[in-house]
């Protein structure tokens, strides 16, 4: 399977060569964690060898004074870009974001005939809308709602990996690690089942069947990679691979946070064993107690909460 390099050998080195092409790759974690940095870094390579790149925005902002920092450490003109080579849209809506998504199909094939290939397609974070109306929706209503938007992710994802198959490219994305909103869910289809006696889909909710995201089982499924992006000590995060098509997976690599995007901390692939369980999991507990003002609990609890 070819490979798209990310520019960082020890990011290319879990990958088998980079990030692979004309597949769905999906980057899961929580805020702060680095995911929005991994796609700039990955749009600058795509820049830098003259493919254009296709990014779908879903959060607040997008911040073009970060991204023009990793594109000036790549050397590149970031005015000629934006014009050029870069196609960005914000959607505030789910609404937006299926049209903006299916947009791409007629736009893609304009850059291609203007000599622009496309070289990535990113969506940033597909969930964002999906998390935000399951949030807002009375509990007796999740279930129907939530069969409403993953139709939505489902037609998102079927996108991404035709346009990814066509242009021989990568497709991005991004989503966020399960919330409360997915735990509402599945505590009213328990409450359901009980009082009914009948069966559910418990999976057709916000996270997937395997990994600890938002998006449902067809994100699951259709990513044939998924990292998990987790934040560690101080600048340091880790990407953390959880499926790869034949790369062996349970393994991660230390990345710094820096002004120009990241830096291998140790240049090194480990092995997610017992020791960096632990590490992972100290760093989650001490974030914890900071985000509680000071109030630890004990790891047991942590752990449930």
């Amino acid at each position: 399977m070819p490979s798209f390099s990310t520019g960082m050998k020890v990011l290319d080195d879990l990958l088998g060569g980079g990030i692979p092409c004309g597949v769905i790759t999906t980057i899961y974690g929580d805020a702060d964690s680095g995911k929005t940095t991994l796609t700039m870094i990955a749009a600058a390579q795509a820049i830098k060898q003259n493919r254009s790149v296709f990014l779908c925005y879903t959060e607040d902002m997008f911040s073009e004074e970060r991204f023009k920092q990793i594109t000036d450490a790549a050397g590149i003109d970031f005015a000629e870009m934006r014009s050029s080579l870069f196609n960005h849209k914000t959607a505030t809506s789910m609404g937006d974001q299926v049209k903006a998504v299916k947009g791409w199909v007629q736009e893609a094939e304009m850059f291609n005939k203007m000599g622009k290939k496309p070289g990535l397609f990113i969506i940033d974070s597909i969930s964002r809308h999906y998390h935000d109306a399951l949030s807002k929706v009375p509990a007796e209503h999740l279930a129907g709602t939530a069969r409403m938007l993953i139709g939505k992710i489902v037609a998102q994802t079927e996108v991404l990996g035709q346009l990814a198959i066509e242009y021989g490219c990568p497709a991005l994305a991004i989503t966020w690690t399960k919330s409360g909103a997915g735990q509402r869910f599945s505590r009213q289809e328990r409450q359901d089942m009980m009082q009914s006696g009948e069966l559910y889909d418990l999976e057709l909710g916000l996270g997937s069947k395997t990994y600890d995201f938002i998006g449902g089982r067809n994100l699951e499924y259709t990513s044939k990679v998924i990292i998990h992006a987790l934040p560690f000590r101080g600048s340091e995060r880790i990407a953390l691979l959880e499926k790869h098509p034949y790369m062996p997976t349970e393994r991660l690599v230390r990345l710094k946070l820096t002004a120009v995007g990241f830096e291998a901390v140790d240049g090194e692939v480990h092995e997610l064993d017992e020791f960096w369980q632990m590490k992972i999991d100290e760093a989650e507990a001490e974030r914890r107690r900071k985000k509680q003002g000071g109030q630890g609990k004990p790891r047991d609890q942590l752990a449930a909460s």
